[in-house]
């Protein structure tokens, strides 16, 4: 049967694959072991097969034949110059009447989708079209590590040096669940001995390994962080001499509107052309063909897109770190160095320096818990609970809480219980553990896909998740993510219900 090695596209981890074709029809993905992320592989990417070949899948485009509103769409199939053609006029439409600032691009999660190679294709789009607005659903997982780091470097938060670090933390943070390969990565580095930290309230997954656990009560993650800093800096834990050469925090701040005591600068946006080993102008109206957009693409690499068509699997490269290039370059901030304060959130009229504010709700006599939530390995947020051999292995929606609290609650082993906050309830299966801390519980989201091939029902957002819990009432206005994880909330038996004899299998 032929075979053909490639990366499995579900998620970000990339992981490389070797998928087996049948008569026309993908049988098998397993991973490539001689691929540099194909040494582990989920139980996700084993079930595309499912995913591909499923009853469910929509595999052309469709448009409505009714309007808005009506209680049967209509959809009707339409090829795909017909889709495109709808789409770009109307497009085209708004720009002539309100401007090409009026059209929005929006993409999907690259956590569960293949966007991730596409994000650039997108924003060249974009730009060429004359729009600046392009819609990320990261605002509550990847805005910290996306924008935070460009703030304070003028540089995204880069790739982890496994290889020769000393000292891992990760901080909310379970890539066992959700990046296979950088969690391969994290396992060699904890057996050649570097140190682990994590900070989670649960024991899960390098959680139960790390060397120190820091089980932060859910919603107080900005507290510790803050604290630990304030440990480092009364102890001195820190290197002065960069702080001064490095940083902007020896600048002085007007006490009138908090802004540095510098001088302005201007500058004209240039891109540098790699062939032409120059800078040339933006041109946002100019229209890149595929061809020469993938030269522009790859042209750091030293490969063309050929090169690569005749390679699937990719082709290796060998890459060096450069270490300390702030020191010829400076930092890529208006300032030119690392920002402990930063005049771009002051003038977004937000604190210009880290702070903790407490939750908005407070707990109560009628919810003394704590909520919080986290990903389970055999799905992709609210996808891929329809697929037989994951929906099997966990059927139904489930939430941890300690033994002593289920014994004080009278609740057992895969009883129906019902989580309750001053937002909403949920409903969910019992899931008794040690790895959570007494005062807390862990729900889930994303239950709302029927399985038909096992009978499994699917479920009202009001019945059982997470999102009935919460509410967007409160949020940070710096990332736009709305508080999710530290809400007071109860538990307590679901009336009339009792524990069957349905277990999870593994």
């Amino acid at each position: 049967m032929p075979q053909v090695r490639g990366y499995c596209p579900l998620c970000i981890s990339r992981c490389g694959a070797i998928s087996t074709v049948e008569a026309g029809r993908l049988v098998k993905v397993a991973p490539d072991p001689e691929h540099p992320t194909g040494k582990s592989f989920c139980a996700k990417g084993r079930a595309a097969p499912e995913l591909v070949h499923s009853d469910r899948r929509i595999l052309y485009p469709m448009m409505r034949s009714r309007p808005k509103g009506d209680a049967d769409p209509g959809w009707r199939r339409v090829s795909w110059d017909e889709a495109l053609a709808f789409a770009a006029n109307g497009m085209r439409r708004a720009a002539a009447a309100h401007g090409p600032e009026a059209v929005a691009f929006a993409v999907t999660t690259p956590s569960g989708t293949a966007v991730a190679d596409a994000f650039g294709w997108i924003h060249r789009l974009a730009h060429a079209f004359g729009s600046p607005n392009v819609i990320f659903a990261t605002e509550n997982c990847n805005w910290h590590k996306d924008h935070a780091p460009r703030l304070t470097f003028g540089a995204p938060i880069g790739t982890p040096d496994f290889e020769n670090t000393g000292c891992m933390l990760f901080w909310g943070f379970n890539p066992t669940t959700s990046w296979p390969a950088y969690a391969q990565a994290a396992r060699d580095a904890k057996k050649r001995g570097a140190r682990l930290i994590v900070v989670d309230p649960r024991r899960a997954g390098f959680a139960k390994i790390a060397d120190q656990r820091l089980a932060v009560r859910p919603g107080t993650d900005g507290a510790l962080a803050l604290a630990i800093a304030g440990v480092m800096i009364r102890n001195g834990w820190y290197d002065r001499d960069f702080i001064a050469d490095w940083t902007n925090g020896p600048f002085l701040v007007r006490a009138d509107d908090g802004r540095f005591l510098t001088m302005e600068a201007s500058g004209a946006s240039v891109v540098w052309d790699m062939e032409r080993q120059e800078p040339v102008a933006v041109d946002r109206n100019s229209g890149g063909d595929r061809e020469a957009g993938l030269r522009y693409v790859l042209s750091p690499t030293g490969f063309s897109a050929s090169e690569l068509r005749l390679h699937p699997e990719g082709i290796g490269m060998k890459l060096s770190t450069r270490y300390h290039a702030y020191r010829v370059d400076g930092f890529q901030t208006p300032t030119g160095r690392l920002e402990v304060y930063s005049e771009r959130l002051l003038e977004a009229g937000l604190s210009p320096v880290p702070e903790y504010v407490p939750g908005p709700l407070p707990a109560s006599e009628d919810y003394p818990l704590r909520l919080t939530s986290a990903k389970v390995p055999y799905f992709c947020h609210s996808q891929h609970h329809a697929l037989p051999s994951l929906r099997r292995r966990v059927p139904e929606p489930f939430v941890e809480l300690h033994p002593d609290l289920a014994r004080e609650k009278g609740i057992k082993e895969t009883d129906w219980v019902i989580i309750e906050t001053p937002v909403g309830s949920t409903r969910a299966r019992a899931k008794i553990t040690e790895g959570i801390a007494a005062d807390a519980v862990c729900a889930q989201y994303g239950w709302w896909e029927p399985c038909p091939d096992l009978g499994l029902p699917g479920y009202e957002l009001a019945e059982a998740n997470y999102n009935a819990l919460i509410d967007d009432a409160s949020y940070d206005k710096a990332s736009g993510s709305n508080a999710m994880h530290g809400y007071p909330c109860s538990i307590r038996l679901e009336c009339g219900v009792q524990a069957n004899d349905l277990r999870r299998q593994s």
